[in-house]
């Protein structure tokens, strides 16, 4: 078991260091595997598809990246909780504009006219474990005084959509301001909610 682990993790090492020097389109079975001093096969015995090889690569960046934060500490209002979340997904300060060209570079090479099967898929799965932390995120807040208007897909379909809208109206348009753009995203998921007073 530990060989395997090893050689998971081995791998993933590898993906990761091809990641960092030529981008998700470097990161492919073939390229992986040399890297790794490994056969093809070899590596498809622990990752049979190159979709679940982009996802544990994925994993490993995001999950130290992503937080909790406060989400289960019932003594911070729970807007406050879920909004410390979800500001993840969505630059607040100067220096991240940094990251906005980077991101709408992604975004082309997924979307736009050149665009790349590979980089695609890796943009499908930071959208989907998006989404699943969005949704973990708001069953922590929700309960019979703080009510979502709306059911947990949707929730997470619409904070996507309003953080991708939003993040590339920055990039667009020359008039908006991080703080502009910033409070239409927050007031626009405080309408998502409901707030009722606790049943006696």
């Amino acid at each position: 078991m530990s060989q395997k682990i090893d050689r998971r993790t081995q791998i993933v090492q590898a993906a990761r260091q091809l990641l960092a020097t030529g981008g998700w389109e470097a990161v492919s079975v073939r390229a992986v595997a040399t890297t790794a001093g490994i056969g093809a096969s070899t590596l498809r015995h622990y990752f049979p598809t190159q979709r679940e090889l982009l996802h544990t690569v994925l994993l490993s960046e995001l999950e130290p990246q992503i937080q909790d934060f406060r989400i289960t500490d019932s003594s911070v209002p729970p807007l406050t909780r879920l909004m410390e979340c979800l500001q993840q997904f969505f630059p607040t300060q100067a220096q991240e504009k940094l990251a906005l060209e980077a991101w709408f570079n992604v975004l082309l090479k997924a979307h736009g006219p050149e665009q790349n099967a590979h980089t695609k898929e890796v943009f499908e799965l930071f959208t989907d474990y998006g989404k699943q932390r969005i949704k973990h995120w708001l069953k922590q807040v929700t309960d019979e005084a703080f009510h979502c208007l709306l059911c947990p897909d949707e929730f997470a379909d619409f904070v996507t959509a309003l953080a991708n809208g939003l993040t590339l109206s920055l990039i667009t348009d020359p008039t908006q301001s991080l703080d502009s753009v910033n409070h239409i995203y927050q007031d626009a998921i405080a309408r998502c909610f409901t707030t009722h007073p606790p049943k006696p």
